[in-house]
């Protein structure tokens, strides 16, 4: 029994370090994915009054083409992009952060970046399917506002 005991012990114990170093390994591959030039490509604007469960859609614009650049070097970003003509620029530290949530019966991770003083966006890279942030051509940043009338953006990025 005693043996039995000890192999179950070290089972959980090699299963959480694989959990854990995977995990790491996740968030070390998104941060390098996001270094290097990206293109602004097509950002959606959704007009809306929104609550905590949802929203009443008022008018969506969807704009593609060449709307601008962002430049992530470690730690710090460089940006320029125009939203429904209207000029967004600036030059910011930089932080993304991973989280663990359930969706249905498995964990996904869940990506978010910070531009110091700008933006919060929600990231999606490429498919959002497993270790898509490796290497990653294509990003989705997401930004909702907070409960009442506002606009949340997309925008999908194309690295150079």
């Amino acid at each position: 029994m005693n043996l039995l005991s000890n192999v179950f012990k070290l089972s959980i114990l090699l299963i959480s370090l694989f959990y854990f170093s995977s995990c790491e390994k996740d968030d070390v591959q998104a941060r390098e994915s996001m270094v290097g030039n990206w293109n602004v490509v097509e950002i959606r604007s959704l007009y809306a009054n929104f609550t905590e469960n949802g929203f009443n859609p008022i008018e969506t614009i969807s704009e593609q083409g060449q709307f601008g650049t962002f430049n992530f070097e470690e730690g710090v970003v460089d940006f320029t992009f125009t939203r429904n003509d209207t000029l967004f620029t600036g030059n910011s530290t930089w932080n993304l952060t991973m989280e663990k949530q359930q969706s249905g019966f498995f964990m996904e991770n869940r990506y978010t970046l910070d531009i110091e003083n700008e933006f919060i966006f929600d990231v999606a890279f490429e498919d959002r399917t497993q270790n898509s942030e490796k290497n990653a051509q294509e990003i989705t940043f997401r930004n909702d506002p907070n409960p009442g009338p506002g606009v949340a953006i997309t925008m999908v990025l194309e690295k150079n």
